[in-house]
């Protein structure tokens, strides 16, 4: 006989195992399945396509525990194609790539069910799916190519050449050599040195990226400006009056407060014989000749004659307020940064002196002349703005078109230029600032973020807070006692609710993920002859750069450092898949970074796009966090096509387009250009050819 065949490894069914065609059901699991190709298509969702194209189950969410991460583990994510969730019907709609895989997850639930309630295909007495629905499950639909994603605008794949993110630090505001040159004016009014290490936190403000007027009533509104609140009236009164909303009569009633015979301003000082009201030496020494005629008891005391000459001979030079004693009463004037606040006395004299110097501030400003040259920094101005005259002083000079200042009655960073700027006389100059800074004890200094701004804003001089501080606590560095507050009525602590805000908390499984639009998109500026930052050339062989300008560099930069704090906590799961479309933090060079889940890909690596940068890289999944809900950080980063670019490029030509647009350079293109029916941005650039051939 022959040599004998050996069967043992001849399989009759391999080849047709996996072949679609052949694995038609006429009962059993597959038999509820809906086999028939439908030809007439037109109208119809892509969900609908997608369940007419693929094998589905339909388990319902009966507990916390069910979730897509927990189905994609129990039933393998091998053999699921999609997933979505239906919240209004609490129903999971798994895909799976053919019947093959549909056969092998039906089997496992059979066989292994812990509770799950399923039914094969569509449920028997689905209610019609909304529009809503439709709009917030429905998923882009996967590419035969694992390693791209499909755009607006184009396939991106993922970025080979990787690239480190670059960061962008301002330069600082104040510095050392200010407080140290000959003659500063910054070392006599800033003797702590508390503005060496002050920063801008309002810079998104500044761009229009948030509102910043409210509504009151017909007549008033509130005015949301740097870390202040205005109550300013609608439209201006035809005669504005810097003088008290209440009479003569009731102020001298309420706080004994009378009329200045010199400045006509209210005060509670006056002549303890004869009563004459002044507010304090300058003024006294205006009147003094006629306050000699008129007082009878001034030549019978010789004590009030060496009063009088000591007071025309020396005028004290007013130093700043002091802090408060700990357990007083105080309100929030400003918010400089989120552990940083203004804050002044509520008490009854506090009060009216404070409101005295605002008055004398505004009614002596009206007159003061114009600056012609730009200020010193340290020097003391008067600032005009809209209807307010304040007092402030200078802390930046070096760009003419952005003079950083303090409103040092208030607390709040400025930025102006010299024509809103006038001479401070002498005498407003000295008068004491009742405005104080604090810092939150046990407050981290974090990225302003909307709704910690909101929060902020809405605290502001609305309630009265008890102060409480203990001197040993100073922070000799900042120049700022440590305190905390009370809100005087509820004893609710300020700095309790300020921890609770700026710490992020990472979302449990049976949370559903947030997608990019959760987060606001902050638009760029349009127009000729624009300078933008390079985040990422990635792409720019296909025509596309990501940018931003360099304020929102800034920004990007400021706002990895809550990233960096909150992936380098203590985690919740060790391992993180984010589904397709979902926000996720991500590390990436050894750093931490938001960025959205693209693709998912069966080799625990799924494409993460860098929302703040403009590239993709497949990121491990114990290398990704899920996205916490504080961090509603606005993109600031935006796509560009570049206009007229071809689509033929040479390798050269590539090389060459990326060594011009650098990732982290500062380029000024001809014009940027906002495309309002393809809702997208275009950048143009003359030279665009010269750079491609080498010219």
């Amino acid at each position: 006989m022959g040599e004998e065949i050996g069967f043992s490894s001849w399989d009759p069914l391999a080849e047709d195992f996996n072949n679609e065609e052949l694995n038609k059901y006429e009962s059993g699991p597959g038999g509820n399945l809906q086999a028939e190709s439908i030809s007439h298509t037109e109208g119809m969702t892509k969900r609908e396509l997608k369940r007419i194209k693929y094998p589905y189950i339909v388990i319902k969410k009966n507990g916390k525990h069910i979730n897509d991460f927990m189905l994609s583990n129990y039933i393998g994510s091998q053999l699921i194609y999609d997933m979505e969730f239906i919240p209004s019907k609490l129903l999971f709609f798994v895909y799976f790539h053919n019947i093959t895989a549909f056969e092998e997850a039906f089997i496992k639930l059979q066989r292994f069910n812990f509770g799950l309630d399923f039914v094969v295909g569509r449920p028997p007495a689905e209610e019609p799916t909304t529009n809503q629905d439709v709009e917030q499950n429905e998923q882009p639909e996967s590419t035969s190519n694992p390693e791209s994603t499909e755009t607006n605008t184009c396939s991106l794949t993922i970025a080979e050449d990787k690239q480190e993110h670059p960061p962008f630090f301002p330069v600082p505001l104040v510095v050392k050599k200010d407080y140290t040159a000959k003659n500063s004016q910054l070392a006599i009014n800033d003797v702590n040195r508390r503005y060496l290490s002050v920063k801008f936190d309002f810079t998104l403000e500044r761009h229009g990226a948030y509102v910043l007027k409210e509504s009151i009533d017909e007549d008033c509104e509130r005015q949301y400006r740097f870390g202040r609140v205005l109550t300013v009236a609608k439209t201006p009164p035809a005669m504005p009056s810097t003088e008290s909303v209440l009479s003569d009569e009731e102020l001298k009633a309420l706080f004994g407060a009378m009329k200045c015979c010199d400045c006509e301003l209210h005060t509670d000082n006056s002549c303890k014989y004869c009563g004459i009201p002044y507010c304090n030496a300058i003024c006294f020494n205006a009147i003094c000749d006629e306050h000699e005629k008129l007082c009878k008891n001034f030549a019978k005391l010789p004590e009030l004659e060496r009063v009088k000459n000591n007071m025309r001979c020396k005028i004290p030079k007013l130093q700043q307020l002091e802090l408060p004693p700990s357990g007083s009463s105080v309100q929030i004037t400003a918010f400089e940064q989120t552990n940083v606040v203004y804050i002044r006395s509520v008490d009854m004299h506090s009060s009216v002196a404070y409101i005295k110097i605002l008055s004398t501030v505004m009614r002596k400003g009206k007159c003061a002349p114009k600056l012609k040259h730009l200020p010193q920094t340290g020097q003391i101005v008067i600032y005009k703005f809209d209807r307010e005259i304040v007092r402030a002083m200078v802390l930046n000079v070096d760009d003419p078109q952005a003079i950083y200042l303090v409103c040092v009655d208030f607390g709040n960073i400025e930025i102006t230029t010299l024509d809103s700027l006038y001479e401070c006389s002498t005498d407003l100059a000295e008068l004491p600032r009742y405005a104080i800074p604090v810092l939150l004890r046990g407050i981290p200094r974090r990225y302003m973020r909307p709704e910690v701004r909101n929060v902020l804003y809405q605290i502001h001089d609305t309630f009265s807070f008890v102060l409480k501080y203990n001197e040993r606590e100073f922070d000799s560095n900042g120049g700022m006692q440590r305190v905390l507050l009370f809100e005087r009525e509820m004893n609710l602590s300020l700095n309790r609710l300020m921890k609770t805000l700026l710490t992020p908390v990472e979302p449990s499984f049976d949370i559903p993920g947030l997608t990019e639009k959760f987060l606001n998109h902050v638009s760029l500026p349009t127009g000729k002859n624009k300078k933008l930052v390079i985040m990422s050339n990635f792409y720019c062989n296909i025509g596309l750069l990501y940018c931003t300008t360099l304020d929102f560099a800034y920004e990007i930069t400021l706002m990895q450092r809550d990233m960096q704090v909150y992936g380098e906590s203590e985690k919740a799961f060790t391992y993180f898949a984010p589904s397709r479309g979902e926000l996720c933090i991500a590390k990436y060079y050894g750093k931490w970074y938001r960025g959205k889940c693209v693709n998912l890909v069966g080799n625990g690596y799924p494409s993460i796009l860098f929302i703040d940068y403009g590239h993709i890289t497949p990121i491990h999944i114990n290398s990704i966090r899920r996205y916490p809900p504080q961090f509603d950080f606005p993109i600031l980063t935006t796509e560009f096509d570049i206009v007229d670019q071809p689509n033929d490029l040479t390798d050269e030509m590539i090389a060459r387009l990326k060594n011009h647009f650098l990732t982290g350079s500062i380029i000024e293109f001809d014009e940027v250009i906002f495309n309002e029916k393809q809702n997208n941005y275009s950048l143009r650039i003359n030279d665009l050819f010269k750079i491609l051939n080498g010219a």
